[in-house]
């Protein structure tokens, strides 16, 4: 992800995906362990059902605790 290493915003949109697979793990906690977790912040998820809500929520939760840091 370029753009967070430039500070911009990156918008994911999960307009009809149902479910959310282990590549969405990877990016997110790959993105809060090489750019910090303090740049989650300039990640947007649009568009997502609850199901793959949880699922974000979860995940970027767990990899802001293994990079230290605390999410409000």
């Amino acid at each position: 992800m370029p753009a967070l290493k430039l500070h911009k915003i990156v918008r994911l949109n999960f307009q009809g995906v149902t479910s959310a697979t282990q590549s969405v793990h990877a990016l997110i906690s790959e993105a809060m362990r090489v750019y910090t977790a303090k740049r989650i912040d300039q990640i947007e998820f649009k568009e997502c059902n609850d199901k793959v809500r949880k699922i974000i929520i979860i995940v970027t939760d767990y990899s802001a605790k293994r990079c230290g840091v605390r999410l409000v």
